[in-house]
């Protein structure tokens, strides 16, 4: 059956044609010989049936007379019947009464048989070994008087079976010839198209060449299933096609940056591997270039994102020009490009003068004015740039160095090229261990943080208000700067629970002071990336809330950064916050890109004048001008304004005589824990409720004097 199952189609239809074939020819001559014999013997049974009935008919007399030889006669009448071999009578006791024999006959009965046959009363017969044995009673009136024995050779019988069988024979063979001959020609009509297909599949298969096709065959099934293999060719050779290019969209999108067409951050770092691996392999000296555009979120929040896409597409094209082509420039972020210079030299001295030679090269290139949409923009780039080689080769190392190197360039005035080094790193590990101090100090151990307050007064130096500063006393380094915490907090993600303790911190004590009815306003800095977060106004509420603070007494301030983020949503956020009684002032006015329109926007009650105007009003004209022209832009605007950094008797009259409505400084107060400052609120009162007794006084005083001069001017009157 394995062997069968092996066979080509070809020789298998031939196979299942020839079997089927044969089969079926065995089986009509099996049954055709067998329907022959069976009429062939029946035939002869007839036959010598009706001889023996006629010569028992006519050797009645023979035996009612005994007359033995005309009973022979009658035997021997049957002499032309040549299958007859032998013929007996025997008369009523079963002697032999005539006989007849020819000269091939058989044996003779036995006695046994005699007996048996003698016990016969009507006819029957036998056949046995080639022999018919046919026994005929002889009747005469209902009684039976002898028995009449023929026996028949079947030679004949058996020359005219043997003649069927192979004519039969002949013919099957005959058959046979033509059927495989046929067999042939289907196998040629039907397998031949079916191997032209599997030779079509395998050609296919082993080529991988899905264009090839089959010529059509006949308007049959076979026909159909040909068409229908060309048909999948066809539709596998479209969808490879379209996979190819699904493949390249998806290898673009996977690898090149969508917008200005250059290499990803994925594929920079490959590139950056295979040239590090170079640069180990041939011992040179590459260098990687980190580089970001300076004002770039202005240009794009101010124009437009279609301008700051057409702006970084331009500045793709120019970095393209600058450089070799052995050279990679890829885009890393929004306005952030890294630039690959492989094997400058096998110095180092020398590639960092190639590095520094493009790196110029780039900044004055995209320093040049854009023109975009018939606008002329100006932006410069920053550039940090850091060598790999062999003993620099660390992929994560390079790209945070040339990283590190870039913003020192931002920090020193931006528009400049700078190379990386150890003191970078060492200030990367500062902030590093800063942020886990300060993650551990708000998950473990809020007992580092404190709040100060730093007092706000009026025009008569009373305390109506205090900023709540956040302090971090750390239990190794002492005291750290809120100037250098916030700046990691900020970047790391810190500033949200960072800024929520502050909130909460704040509120309870607003609480408390309002519980001993110490009137103050409580003003807490908020971050952008606080103040736009999704959630922010549910969370303020829910902190006012579960403190129990009066929410008129809290002042969020906000910097101009948060509405140049997102004006709308800053204002849907104020305007929500302002409708449960918070109050708002923008921080730090001045420093950042405020515009009137913004001021008018905005729901404000507050302005803060930003310190660093405040510190040289006395001597410098510019600041004093820009002072002036603030208050009296807030005044125009119905706004408040209070001026921080007062520090000198000086500023604060300047401030007073152009009409500022409150301060805040060391020249009043530092700041000061929340005990100190309730104990100055406290002091406060009562000084304030020690005045209005002195000013009750002297009123009452004031009246007895003019009641008495009214009584002395009576009393001359009358004289």
């Amino acid at each position: 059956m394995s062997g069968y199952k092996q066979l080509p189609v070809a020789k298998k239809i031939r196979l299942m044609i020839m079997l089927s074939t044969a089969g079926a020819l065995l089986l009509a001559s099996l049954i055709f010989i067998t329907v022959e014999m069976l009429i062939s013997r029946n035939a002869l049974v007839e036959h010598v049936s009706v001889l023996s009935e006629l010569v028992s008919t006519h050797v009645t007399a023979a035996l009612s007379f005994d007359d033995p030889e005309t009973a022979e006669r009658l035997l021997h009448s049957m002499v032309a019947e040549k299958d007859i071999l032998q013929a007996r009578i025997f008369d009523q006791q079963g002697a032999l009464f005539a006989q007849f024999q020819s000269g091939a006959a058989g044996r003779l009965l036995d006695v046994e048989d005699l007996a048996i046959l003698l016990t016969v009363t009507e006819r029957s017969y036998l056949f046995d070994n080639q022999l018919l044995h046919i026994v005929m009673p002889i009747v005469l009136t209902d009684e039976q008087i002898g028995l009449l024995y023929i026996h028949v050779g079947l030679d004949r019988y058996t020359e005219q079976i043997v003649a069927y069988l192979a004519g039969v024979i002949f013919i099957l063979v005959l058959v046979l010839i033509l059927t495989y001959m046929v067999s042939n020609l289907l196998q040629r009509r039907i397998s031949g198209p079916i191997t032209r297909l599997l030779q079509g599949m395998k050609n296919v298969s082993q080529e991988q060449d899905y264009s090839l096709r089959l010529p059509d065959g006949d308007q049959d099934e076979i026909g159909s299933i040909i068409q229908g293999f060309n048909e999948m060719l066809a539709q596998i050779e479209k969808r490879n096609e379209q996979i190819r290019q699904k493949s390249a969209e998806v290898e673009q999108h996977a690898f090149f940056d969508s917008l200005t067409g250059l290499p990803n951050r994925r594929m920079l770092m490959k590139q950056l591997s295979r040239e590090i691996e170079t640069s180990k392999r041939y011992e040179t000296v590459g260098a990687v270039l980190y580089m970001d555009l300076d004002h770039f979120k202005t240009i794009n929040d101010s124009l437009g994102h279609s301008v700051g896409d057409r702006l970084l597409i331009e500045v793709a094209n120019r970095l393209s020009s600058e450089l070799r082509m052995t050279d990679t420039s890829a885009r890393v972020g929004g306005d952030e490009f890294v630039i690959i210079l492989p094997q400058l030299s096998l110095n180092k001295s020398t590639a960092a003068d190639y590095a520094l030679m493009v790196a110029e090269a780039i900044r004055c290139s995209l320093t040049r004015p854009y023109v975009i949409e018939k606008r002329t923009i100006h932006t410069s780039p920053s550039i940090g740039i850091t060598l790999f080689s062999p003993e620099n080769c660390e992929i994560s190392d390079i790209v945070r160095q040339s990283d590190l190197a870039m913003y020192r360039a931002k920090d020193e005035g931006r528009n400049l090229v700078h190379f990386f080094s150890e003191d970078l790193q060492h200030q990367v590990m500062e902030r590093m261990q800063i942020e886990e101090d300060l993650r551990y100090a708000l998950e473990k151990e809020t007992s580092q943080l404190e709040l100060f307050f730093q007092p706000q007064v009026d025009t008569k130096g009373r305390i109506y208000g205090a900023e709540a500063l956040l302090r971090w006393h750390h239990p190794k380094e002492g005291n750290i700067s809120p100037a250098v915490f916030v700046p990691v907090a900020e970047t790391t993600g810190l500033i949200h629970p960072l800024g929520q303790w502050v909130l909460t911190e704040a509120c309870k004590m607003l609480a408390r002071w309002q519980q001993q009815n110490l009137t103050l306003q409580i003003a807490v800095n908020v971050s952008a990336h606080e103040f736009l977060q999704p959630g922010f106004v549910e969370r303020v509420l829910k902190t006012v809330r579960g403190t129990g603070a009066d929410p008129r007494y809290l002042e969020l301030e906000i910097t101009e950064g948060v509405f140049l983020k997102d004006i709308e949503e800053t204002v849907k956020v104020m305007e929500e916050l302002k409708q449960h009684g918070i109050h708002f002032a923008i921080d730090d006015f001045g420093t950042g890109y405020s515009s009137l329109q913004y001021l008018k926007t905005l729901p404000l009650e507050k302005l803060k004048i930003d310190q660093s105007f405040v510190r040289d009003i006395s001597t410098d004209p510019n600041d004093a001008a820009i002072v002036n022209t603030i208050i009296s832009m807030t005044k125009n605007l119905d706004i408040k304004v209070i001026a921080e950094g007062v520090e000198t008797e000086e500023e604060r009259y300047f401030l007073y005589e152009h009409g500022c409505d409150s301060y805040q400084g060391y020249f009043f107060y530092k700041p000061l824990q929340a005990s100190t400052l309730e104990l100055r609120l406290k002091e406060q009162q009562v000084d304030k409720k020690e005045l209005q007794g002195n000013e009750k006084q002297g009123k009452e005083q004031e009246e007895s004097s003019l009641a008495k001069s009214v009584a002395i001017d009576k009393e001359k009157a009358s004289r």
